[in-house]
């Protein structure tokens, strides 16, 4: 029984409960990012301006950010 206490130290279940919160937060700024990509395609389809391309290009990099923020919390953490 002293053994069934040792396995769960509040050390690893602290981790466990970081990391779980860790992948659902980076799924959720995934979600963010898509939902401001499609917000910024349809603004730029509204308001003409030389940089449409540029703030769309911004997005793209946010969500490839939140994709990086995924894959350090599943694997690194």
């Amino acid at each position: 029984m002293d053994n069934f206490f040792n396995f769960f130290s509040f050390r690893d279940f602290f981790n466990f409960f970081l990391k779980i919160s860790l992948i659902i937060l980076s799924f959720i700024y995934i979600l963010y990012s898509l939902v401001a990509l499609k917000h910024i395609k349809i603004m730029s389809k509204t308001l003409e301006d030389n940089l449409n391309n540029f703030v769309i290009f911004l997005s793209l990099i946010q969500i490839f950010v939140g994709f990086i923020l995924l894959i350090f919390s599943v694997f690194l953490i």
